[in-house]
């Protein structure tokens, strides 16, 4: 017997030393879910945050939800913002569910994991969730924006709309909202 051999994963696969938020591939996504390591602290954190997004659902008090995460560098910021993010969002990656890939990785004698699982039931059912995330520090065009502003950068760039103005942001998700935005692009480049 070897080494490799007592670990419950391949430990061979390549683990990247920084989690790119924004890389969204199928196969990295489901890569870092399956390899997850859930610690009873990641595992708290999750109850708690799954539960107070489902309570703020059920209250229809979309203004009270928001998820602000911080901490020291290498601390694990990252990583617990893109899987929060992708069980918020839920879906599948290469048809498997991410909320099943995300609970085989709890722990079967879990406390909390009944209640995740329902948390990401009532999700997957009901709700409708863009994750929002990356650095704050590179959308701040001006020293003056603020929170919701920036906020709303990240989210419009995401969306690949204008994030320089509001109200053009506005028009383009009309545009979308109806399936135009293609047609309306190419018009677009074709009268400019």
């Amino acid at each position: 017997m070897q080494i490799r051999d007592i670990f419950a994963t391949q430990i061979r696969e390549k683990i990247e030393p920084v989690v790119k938020v924004a890389d969204r591939a199928p196969a990295v996504v489901k890569s870092e879910l399956a390899n997850l390591v859930v610690t009873p602290q990641w595992e708290r954190h999750l109850h708690r945050v799954l539960d107070a997004y489902v309570d703020a659902a059920d209250r229809e008090n979309e203004q009270g939800i928001g998820i602000w995460i911080s901490g020291f560098f290498g601390s694990g910021k990252s990583l617990l913002m893109k899987v929060l993010g992708i069980l918020l969002e839920g879906g599948e990656l290469q048809g498997q569910s991410v909320h099943d890939i995300f609970v085989s990785r709890l722990p079967a004698d879990s406390p909390d994991r009944r209640d995740i699982e329902r948390f990401l039931t009532v999700i997957r059912r009901r709700l409708t969730t863009t994750a929002v995330g990356g650095n704050l520090h590179s959308m701040l065009a001006d020293a003056e924006d603020r929170l919701p502003l920036i906020a709303f950068k990240l989210f419009a760039t995401q969306r690949g709309y204008t994030h320089n103005w509001p109200f053009a942001w506005a028009v383009e998700y009309q545009i979308d909202a109806q399936g135009k935005s293609e047609a309306f692009r190419t018009r677009a480049a074709e009268a400019a």
